[in-house]
This record gives structure tokens, C-alpha cells and sequence, in this order.
């Protein structure tokens, strides 16, 4: 029997607090780098790669909706759509672009991926 898989394409969306993050950065290099990673992942999502694998970790505890893709010293933060009530389901959002610092700073706070769609 032959077996039809389906591709389940997945649009990338950048929400206006990463856009703010990014423009805050001074390096232009660091701003190639980081604009390069979410061109790859963006572009592996268009070949139906999921989210998991198209970024690079998961992370863990409260922040579990989120998938973070490091760049350098910086830290880039998905959240996928489909695991949250306000994004669409074949949506991965790019909320959040932190120096490592900054984003270190964070573990242990309860941050709602909600809040940035």
C-alpha cells in the first residue's frame, strides 16, 4: 500500500518585539548573523521541517512553548501557534531577540509567549 505524507508548511511571522530587539543591536555583523539564522529557519520551515527541528532547542520548564535558536551572543525566541491560544496553528513567531546576558537574566521568571502575539 502506498503511503501519502503531507507536508504541513509552516509561515514564519516576526513579531514587533523582536523587530525592536533587533534594531536596538549595534553590531552589524551581530545583525547579519541573527538575520541569517531566522532566513535558515524561515527557509526550512517552507520545506515543511517542524518547528522542533528547525530550530534548534526546546526550552524546558515554564517556558516549554518556546523554541530558542542561539546567534552568537544572542538568543532568538520562537513560539509556535499552535501551542497557544491566541497564534494561528501553521504560525512559528519570532518574539524575542535577548543578548545571552539578558536572556540568562530571565530563568526563573514565568514568562507567557501570549503576551507577545
Amino acid at each position: 500500500m502506498n503511503e501519502i505524507k503531507f507536508l504541513i508548511l509552516m509561515d514564519l511571522e516576526i513579531k514587533p518585539s523582536a523587530e525592536e530587539d533587533l534594531e536596538d543591536i549595534k553590531e552589524k555583523e551581530d545583525v547579519e548573523r541573527i538575520v541569517n539564522k531566522i532566513t535558515d529557519i524561515e527557509d526550512r520551515l517552507d520545506m515543511g521541517v517542524k518547528p522542533d527541528t528547525a530550530i534548534e532547542k526546546r526550552l524546558s520548564g515554564n517556558w516549554s512553548p518556546m523554541l530558542q535558536q542561539r546567534a552568537g551572543d544572542y538568543r532568538i525566541w520562537f513560539v509556535e501557534g499552535s501551542r497557544t491560544r491566541a497564534g494561528d496553528n501553521d504560525t512559528v513567531y519570532c518574539i524575542r531577540i535577548l543578548p545571552k546576558e539578558d536572556q540568562q537574566k530571565l530563568f526563573g521568571v514565568d514568562i507567557n509567549p501570549e503576551t507577545y502575539l
